[in-house]
């Protein structure tokens, strides 16, 4: 089963290393089924799932009276045998009686099944569809559970990441797993969000709807033990992967010299303070820098200017008017020796 969803339980004092185990209750055995469900519990098993071989709900209300941390749930229940608001209104309450601990799983079934319980089903993704619209939509049932949606094809995949918390796979071979995972929906990249034109902290927030409901948040992990014969799988983490998150945060670290940064021991909140500080440092020196040479910039084109200005047409009017001074004292000078040519043949 892989499930997205939070758990509103500390699941910590759980063990990965045991996979999850279906639990059925059949007639005059059901309180010896609940005994067995305490027992699962207490050594460590991942979860208890209720296949749709008897009131699968109803041992799952059982259960979250009886057991205190292990997660439980559906898997799965048909929708055509209630309707979505009934279903919707149960679902919510064992969620909320069992701190959160409760997963909702749904499917089609099959045709032999419907069949003899004299159900005529209509188109399977369409009435899957309709059916986890109308579910979430119910009125005054309060908080719903994770909703886990059965998946066989790859389109019943695909609708379980675009509506559900996580798919549950029945009847499914191993090595067609990953065929069948391609069908989800890559993740997503926008936990915040905010105008990328503006380059401003303050402009990036996380999403509305993730502050409303933070158990959009997965709190998934991988474990190379959780799964059969010791593959790796996505498992419930409950709220363990965000407190060791915050851990981190809280815990002295001790960081190396690199670049301009001096090798030091603190808190990794201190740490990214220095790392802003030094930033906004140098960010305020290169702005200095940037007005000082524009100013020194502006001095030297207008000092270049005041020298290497020049009018065309002022100069070459004042060379017109040179000009024509030189040829008037050429000519006084031509006409001087001529005057002093002259007296000297009288003489």
């Amino acid at each position: 089963m892989a499930s997205g969803a939070a758990t509103q339980v500390d699941c910590r004092t759980m063990s990965n290393t045991l996979p999850a185990v279906s639990l059925a209750a059949v007639p005059k055995r059901r309180n010896q089924t609940l005994d067995l469900a305490r027992e699962i519990e207490r050594r460590g098993y991942a979860g208890i799932y209720c296949p749709s071989l008897g009131d699968a709900l109803g041992l799952c209300q059982s259960i979250a009276h009886v057991t205190e941390r292990i997660p439980f749930g559906t898997s799965i229940v048909n929708v055509y045998t209630r309707h979505a608001i009934d279903y919707a209104q149960t679902a919510a309450y064992i969620h909320e009686v069992s701190g959160g601990r409760f997963r909702f799983g749904v499917g089609v079934s099959h045709g032999p099944m419907l069949k003899g319980l004299g159900i005529e089903a209509g188109r399977p993704l369409q009435d899957m569809r309709a059916f986890v619209e109308t579910w979430k939509a119910a009125p005054r049932v309060g908080e719903l559970p994770p909703l886990v949606l059965a998946g066989l094809r790859s389109k019943m995949v695909a609708m379980a990441g675009e509506l559900a918390d996580g798919v549950v796979f029945a009847n499914v071979a191993r090595s067609h797993v990953p065929e069948s995972l391609g069908g989800l929906p890559g993740p997503r990249d926008d936990f915040f969000v905010g105008d990328n034109s503006v380059n401003l902290a303050s402009n990036i927030a996380v999403r509305s709807d993730i502050i409303t409901t933070p158990e959009l948040i997965s709190h998934t992990e991988l474990s190379a033990t959780a799964a059969i014969l010791g593959d790796q799988a996505i498992t419930d983490g409950g709220i363990t992967v965000a407190q060791r998150l915050a851990e981190v945060f809280e815990t002295t670290i001790s960081f190396a010299a690199t670049g301009e940064l001096g090798a030091t021991n603190v808190k990794m909140s201190e740490y990214a303070s220095q790392i802003l500080a030094f930033n906004a440092t140098q960010a305020a020196e290169a702005e200095n820098q940037i007005a000082f040479k524009e100013v020194l910039y502006s001095d030297i084109k207008f000092r270049a200017e005041s020298f290497s200005g020049v009018n065309i047409d002022e100069e070459m009017a004042n060379l017109i008017t040179l000009q024509n001074s030189f040829s008037a004292v050429a000519r006084v000078i031509t006409v001087t020796q001529e005057m002093m040519d002259t007296l000297n043949n009288i003489a």
